[in-house]
C-alpha cells in the first residue's frame, strides 16, 4: 500500500507595512525549508508604490513539523547581501494561522517592528491508494519523444477547461492542473527526458481525459471519490516526475537507483490503471441500475403532469410549475451509525458469523429491547463483512439502515436491495437490468412479485454464485420504518433454498406487527433468532468494559476538579465508580452510552453521585427512566441564566417537544428552534442545546437536532415514566409548532414580492428566504394541517388565498424536493379545509 500524505504548498508571500525608503533599493526573498535554501525570488524595487509580493514555485512539504525560514535581503555588489528581516515558522503554525500572517524580525532601519509577511498557502487531502508492482512500459526511441510531447500539448487545453468546470465540485482540481502544467513545462525544456517518464505522463493524461470525457458523469455522487483519487494521483505523480527530470527531488523520493525508479514508476502506472478500471466500473454500475425504473439517460429529468388545486375557501388556483424528479435511484444509501467497542459482543458476533457460514438461504432475526446494542452489532458486522476476502471481494451485498429521524420510507426496500446488489457484482447488475427490461417501465406493486422478479430470478440465473461463498444482506432498524405486512411476509422467507449462498439479516425490536410475522416461523427452518438479552453475564461484562473505556478520561477530569477544591480524598475510586455504574445499566448499552455522555458533558462529582446515589433499578426500563429523569433535573438546576428553574424547564421541554413532533426530514435546526419554538425573552436556542448535548445530537451535515436514542423518545412520551415535569404531549407540541410556522410564514409572505427571484441565480433566490422559513416553516402548515382547529381558519385562509401565489413561488425557488413534498401533502390540507364546518369558519 502506497499512502499519499497530506502535502502543504506555499504559493505566495508579500511584505506588509514597510517603512518608506529614502533611496531606491531592490530586495528579494530567500526561502529555506528544513535548513536548506529552496528558493530565491526575483528582485523587487522598493521605491514603487506596490507592496513587495512574489509568487513562489516551491516543492511540496509533507511534514507539518518542518520549519520554513523567510529572509528579506538586499543585494550588494561587493559585499554579502544584506539581511533586512527574517521570520521562522513551522508549517503547522503557518497553516494554522487564520490569515497566514507572521511578524518579520527587523535587522535594518528600513523595516518597522510592525512589518509582517502575508503567506498564501494550500493543503491537499489525505488519500490511501493501492498500486501494483509490475512495470509494463517499454523504452521509446529518442526520435519518438518530441512527437509524444507535441501530442500531449495539443490535449492540454480541453483538459484544463474540463478541470475548470469541475473545480467547484472537486477543490483538488485546480491544484491538480497547476502541477500538470508544471510537469509539461519541464517536459518541454528537457528533450532528453527518459521514455519511462514520457510514458508515465501519457498514462496520467489519458486517465485524466477518460475520467472527464463525458459531462453527464460529473455530478454523480458515487464518482466523487474516484475523481478525488484521480486528482490526488496527478499531484503525486507530477511530484515524482518533477523530481526525476530535475534529478534533485528524486533523491528524497526514491533514491538514484534505476531499479527503485522503475518500481516507483510501475506503481504509478498501475495506480492509473486501477483508477481507470474503477472509474469505468462505477460508470457501468451506475448505468446498469438506471433500468431499475426507466430506460432513459441517467441524468434525464422527467416532467410530470400539471397539478390542479381546488381549495374550497373561495380560492381556485392552478399549479403550472413543472416538477423535476429523479426516478433512477431507488434507495436512500446510509452507512452504519455505530459499532461495538473492540473486545465486546465477541460471543454474539461469533454466533452470527457462524450462522453466515453455515445457513442456507434463510433469515436471521436479531432482536431485543431498545438500547441493547442492535445497531452497533449491525455496524460491526457490516465492517467485518466489508473486508475484502481471498476471493477478491467482500461479503456484504447490501446494507439498509432505517432511522425514524432520517429515513423511514420502506416502499423502496426491495429495489434498494436490488440496487445495492447491482453495484456489488457486475454480473448481478446485468441480470437485474435484463429483468427490469422484461418488466417494463412500471414495477409491479406487489412486494412478493418485486422480490421474485428483481432478486430471486436474477440471482438464480448466475450459477457461478453457488460456488463463491455467502453474500449477506443486512436490514437494520426495520421497526423504525412503515413496513407493510406484505413486505414482512416476504422477508420472513429469506431468499429460499434455491439461493443457498444468500443470507438475510434483519435487526429490529419486537414491534407487534413484526412479531406477528416473524414469531410463528421461529420453530421452523426458515428463521433463526438472536435475542440480545439484558441479563446475561457476557452482556454485563461487556457493558463494564465499555464504561471503563469511556470513564477513564472522565475520572481524570474529576480528580483535577477535586484537587482544586481539596476534595480528592473524598472522591470514590475509579474501579468502584465503574462497577456501580455498570450495575445500574441493567444490561442496556444505551444506558452506559447515555450515562458516560452525561458525565463527559460536564465532569463533576455532583453528577456522578446523583447517578450512583439512587438504588439499583429492578429492570432495564426502570434504569433508563431513572437515568433520564436524573439527567434532566440536574441540567435544570445547573443553569446560570437569570431565568427561574421553571422557565429553564419549560424551554427545555419546548425544545424537546418540537424535536419529537417535527416532520423528518427536514427536522429542526437551531435557527428554526429559536424562531418557531422559543419565546422572544428565552435564552438563545444554542444555549438550551448546549445543556442537552448528552441527550440530543446535531446531524453533521444538515445541522438538524434529533434525540439521542429511541428510548429517550419513549421516555418523554410516557406520562407515567417522565412525570408531569417532562412529559411531552405530542398533540400539544405539534399544534404549537404548526401555529408558529403558520404565523411566521404569513408574516414573511406578506413582504414577499412576486417574481422577486426572476433575474437572480437559484442560490441568490434561496438566500432571500430566512433560515427558519427555508428550513421548516415554508411547509410546516401543510405538514401539520390536522393540528389546527377552527380558531386557526382565518390565518389558513390568508395563506391559501391572499398569499398562495407567493407561497408557491417561494416553494419553487427552494427547489424540487420542497415542491414534491408540497404536492404530497396538499391534498391532506384540501381534505381538512373541506371538512371544516362552514358555520364555524
Amino acid at each position: 500500500m502506497f499512502e499519499c500524505q497530506s502535502c502543504y504548498i506555499i504559493k505566495d508571500v508579500e511584505v506588509l507595512e514597510l517603512l518608506p525608503c529614502n533611496e531606491a533599493i531592490q530586495v528579494y526573498m530567500r526561502i529555506a525549508i528544513a535548513g536548506k535554501v529552496a528558493h530565491k525570488t526575483g528582485l523587487f524595487e522598493l521605491d514603487t508604490t506596490l507592496v513587495p509580493k512574489w509568487t513562489l514555485n516551491l516543492k511540496p512539504i509533507f511534514d507539518a513539523s518542518t520549519v520554513v525560514d523567510f529572509t528579506l535581503c538586499r543585494p550588494r555588489k561587493y559585499w554579502r547581501d544584506e539581511r533586512l528581516g527574517t521570520a521562522r515558522i513551522s508549517v503547522a503554525d503557518m497553516f494554522g494561522e487564520e490569515e497566514g500572517y507572521t511578524t518579520l524580525l527587523s535587522h535594518a532601519s528600513s523595516l518597522s517592528t510592525g512589518t509582517k509577511l502575508k503567506i498564501s498557502y494550500s493543503e491537499t487531502t489525505d488519500f490511501d491508494e493501492e498500486f501494483a508492482t509490475e512495470f509494463v512500459n517499454t523504452t521509446a526511441r529518442p526520435t519518438e519523444m518530441s512527437g509524444k510531447i507535441s501530442r500531449m500539448l495539443e490535449r492540454l487545453e480541453p483538459i484544463k477547461q474540463s478541470i475548470d468546470a469541475l473545480a467547484e465540485l472537486h477543490p483538488a482540481a485546480r491544484i491538480a492542473w497547476s502541477f500538470l502544467s508544471l510537469g509539461i513545462d519541464q517536459l518541454q525544456k528537457r528533450s532528453d527526458t527518459d521514455a519511462l517518464v514520457i510514458d508515465l505522463y501519457e498514462t496520467m493524461l489519458s486517465t485524466n481525459e477518460q475520467a472527464i470525457r463525458d459531462e453527464v458523469f460529473r455530478n454523480r455522487e458515487r464518482l466523487r471519490p474516484v475523481y478525488g483519487a484521480l486528482f490526488k494521483q496527478i499531484v503525486e505523480c507530477t511530484f515524482f516526475i518533477s523530481g526525476y527530470t530535475n534529478r534533485t527531488y528524486l533523491g528524497a523520493l526514491v533514491g538514484h537507483s534505476p531499479k527503485k525508479t522503475a518500481n516507483k514508476a510501475a506503481k504509478f502506472q498501475n495506480g492509473f490503471k486501477r483508477l481507470t478500471e474503477q472509474f469505468n466500473s462505477t460508470i457501468v454500475k451506475e448505468t446498469l441500475v438506471v433500468t431499475l425504473r426507466t430506460e432513459e439517460k441517467f441524468d434525464s429529468l422527467k416532467r410530470i403532469v400539471t397539478e390542479t388545486l381546488s381549495v374550497t375557501v373561495g380560492i381556485k388556483e392552478k399549479v403550472d410549475e413543472l416538477i423535476l424528479r429523479d426516478d433512477v435511484l431507488p434507495a436512500h444509501q446510509r452507512k452504519p451509525k455505530l459499532m461495538c467497542l473492540e473486545g465486546t459482543r465477541v460471543e454474539v458476533i461469533n454466533d452470527v458469523m457462524h450462522w453466515i457460514s453455515e445457513c442456507r438461504g434463510s433469515m436471521l432475526w436479531c432482536t431485543g429491547v431498545a438500547g441493547t446494542g442492535k445497531s452497533s452489532l449491525m455496524g460491526t458486522l457490516c465492517q467485518a463483512l466489508s473486508t475484502e476476502y481471498a476471493c477478491g471481494r467482500n461479503r456484504l451485498g447490501s446494507f439498509i439502515r432505517y432511522d425514524r429521524l432520517e429515513y423511514t420510507d420502506s416502499s423502496k426496500l426491495i429495489t434498494s436491495i436490488a440496487y445495492s446488489l447491482a453495484l456489488f457484482d457486475g454480473r448481478i447488475g446485468r441480470a437485474i437490468s435484463q429483468a427490469v427490461h422484461k418488466i417494463g417501465p412500471v414495477l409491479p406493486p406487489s412486494p412478493r412479485v418485486q422480490f421474485d422478479r428483481l432478486l430471486r430470478e436474477p440471482l438464480r440465473s448466475i450459477p457461478e454464485l453457488l460456488d463463491e461463498g455467502p453474500v449477506v444482506v443486512i436490514i437494520d432498524g426495520l421497526d423504525e420504518c412503515d413496513t407493510s405486512t406484505d413486505v414482512l411476509d416476504v422477508l420472513v422467507e429469506g431468499f429460499g433454498p434455491e439461493l443457498p449462498f444468500m443470507r438475510l439479516i434483519v435487526s429490529c425490536r419486537s414491534a407487534e406487527r413484526i412479531s406477528r410475522a416473524f414469531t410463528p416461523k421461529l420453530h421452523h427452518a426458515g428463521i433463526t433468532r438472536v435475542l440480545l438479552d439484558t441479563s446475561s453475564k457476557d452482556v454485563n461484562s461487556d457493558i463494564r468494559k465499555y464504561i471503563a473505556f469511556r470513564f477513564s478520561s472522565i475520572y481524570v477530569s474529576l480528580v483535577e476538579r477535586a484537587q482544586e477544591v481539596n476534595r480528592s480524598h473524598q472522591l470514590r475510586s475509579e474501579d468502584d465508580a465503574v462497577k456501580e455504574l455498570a450495575q445500574r445499566a441493567n444490561g442496556l448499552f444505551i444506558w452506559a452510552v447515555a450515562a458516560c455522555t452525561f458525565l463527559e458533558q460536564l465532569p463533576s462529582e455532583t453528577r456522578l453521585e446523583e447517578l450512583l446515589g439512587s438504588r439499583i433499578p429492578d429492570d432495564a426500563i426502570q434504569s433508563l427512566t431513572m437515568l433520564y429523569r436524573t439527567a434532566l433535573d440536574l441540567i435544570v438546576t445547573e443553569g446560570q441564566e437569570k431565568l427561574k428553574n421553571a422557565d429553564i424547564r419549560r424551554c427545555i421541554r419546548d425544545l424537546l417537544g418540537a424535536i419529537v413532533v417535527a416532520e423528518v426530514p427536514p427536522g429542526l435546526t437551531l435557527e428554526a428552534i429559536g424562531t418557531l419554538v422559543l419565546k422572544p425573552m428565552d435564552p438563545a436556542g444554542r444555549i438550551i442545546y448546549s445543556k442537552l448535548t448528552s441527550v440530543i445530537e446535531m446531524s453533521p451535515e444538515q445541522k438538524v437536532l434529533r434525540l439521542m436514542h429511541k428510548s429517550f423518545d419513549d421516555f418523554l412520551q410516557d406520562r407515567d415514566r417522565s412525570g408531569e415535569e417532562w412529559y411531552i404531549d405530542a398533540d400539544e407540541h405539534k399544534r404549537s409548532l404548526a401555529r408558529q410556522s403558520l404565523s411566521s410564514l404569513n408574516k414573511f409572505l406578506g413582504s414577499w414580492k412576486l417574481n422577486a427571484t426572476k433575474d437572480v441565480s437559484a442560490k441568490q433566490g434561496r438566500d432571500q428566504i430566512p433560515p427558519h422559513i427555508r428550513h421548516y416553516a415554508v411547509l410546516g402548515p401543510a405538514w401539520h394541517i390536522t393540528s389546527f382547529d377552527t380558531h386557526d381558519f382565518g390565518s389558513i385562509e390568508v395563506l391559501f388565498g391572499q398569499h398562495f401565489l407567493s407561497w408557491l413561488e417561494v416553494i419553487v425557488t427552494l427547489g424540487t424536493w420542497y415542491l414534491n413534498r408540497f404536492l404530497s401533502c396538499i391534498y391532506d390540507a384540501k381534505d381538512w379545509i373541506q371538512g371544516v364546518d362552514p358555520a364555524s369558519r
